[in-house]
């Protein structure tokens, strides 16, 4: 027996309303910033690309929504997930000029992953560390951005 599909009205209005908002990013982005290449980037590329990105998951969200017979209830979030994930960001924000790039990356790794009641001290520890080291070569050495590996803290 054959089933029709007929896709959540939510999904498709939520969906369409980012495909908008997608659209009206990247129009502002070609309209006022320079795109670049991806050997030499000008300062629209990284939006225009999220904005495409955005649009195309809109898309998918829209044609492969599941249909309101399909659905499982919501589950919340725990609150300790969605403070230390939120979190994360503002400590990196608020730790970066004070104690450098090194230090900043560290911290908001380290707080991130306590997001999981699952988390170990020690892994949490390796995956900041390596995470530091990672965006110390990706951001100082291969970018050349002038970001302060020690801050003024540390350095003085």
């Amino acid at each position: 027996m054959l089933t029709t599909y007929r896709p959540d009205r939510r999904n498709t209005v939520f969906g369409l309303v980012f495909v908008g908002f997608s659209a009206l990013m990247a129009f502002e982005t070609l309209r006022k910033l320079s795109i670049g290449t991806p050997a030499n980037m000008g300062p629209g590329f990284f939006p225009l690309l999220l904005s495409i990105s955005l649009c195309a998951i809109s898309i998918l969200a829209v044609v492969f929504g599941q249909s309101s017979a399909q659905k499982e209830p919501l589950k919340v979030a725990p609150f300790r997930a969605v403070a230390m994930v939120l979190g994360a960001p503002i400590v990196f924000a608020l730790s970066i000029d004070p104690l450098g790039l090194i230090i900043a990356v560290f911290l908001s790794v380290l707080f991130a992953t306590q997001a999981s009641i699952r988390s170990k001290i020690g892994e949490s520890i390796l995956l900041s560390a390596g995470f530091s080291v990672f965006c110390v070569l990706i951001f100082i050495y291969l970018l050349n951005l002038p970001l302060p590996l020690w801050g003024r803290l540390i350095a003085g």
